[in-house]
């Protein structure tokens, strides 16, 4: 027996191809319109030379032009709509509520503390604090409001 959950879920798998067959319709329509309207300008004068003649130079190269952008909206459209089709399809459900695996022998604690005893024994003059830095303030310095813009003096 049908289900209303199992409905829905056919009418979604089919929602891709439905989009992208609108979309590339939907691209068709100015390229048929526009190539109708060259068609017709170009057949009153006859001729490309007497359609220049008569005025309607301008007006065919601008629907040739607006010809050649709907052809490419409707290239891209189809290649988005290729893309999306065979795209490798996505897993449906994440169990958020396991923790990743662990692998054996890793303990993040003893690493970050392998790391602080290596930087204390090694000495680096970079890590120790200049005499100058003190934590309160210095005498000269100006008062700042709670709020200050720009580079901090020690």
């Amino acid at each position: 027996m049908r289900t209303l959950k199992n409905t829905v879920g056919e009418l979604g798998a089919l929602l891709p191809i439905v989009r992208n067959t609108l979309g590339v319709l939907g691209a068709l329509v100015p390229i048929a319109y526009f190539g109708g309207l060259l068609s017709y300008f170009e057949n009153v004068g006859g001729s490309q030379e007497d359609t220049i003649a008569i005025g309607l130079g301008p007006t065919v190269l601008g629907l040739k032009i607006l010809l050649a952008v709907g052809c490419l909206f409707l290239v891209a459209r189809i290649v988005w709509g290729l893309r999306e089709r065979y795209r490798p399809k996505r897993a449906s459900r994440v169990d958020l509520g396991s923790p990743p695996p662990r692998t054996d022998g890793f303990d993040p604690d003893a690493i970050v503390a392998r790391y602080i005893a290596n930087q204390s024994a090694s000495g680096d003059p970079a890590d120790v604090a200049p005499a100058h830095a003190t934590p309160e303030r210095a005498p000269d310095a100006a008062p700042t409001s709670g709020r200050a813009f720009g580079r901090k003096r020690i």
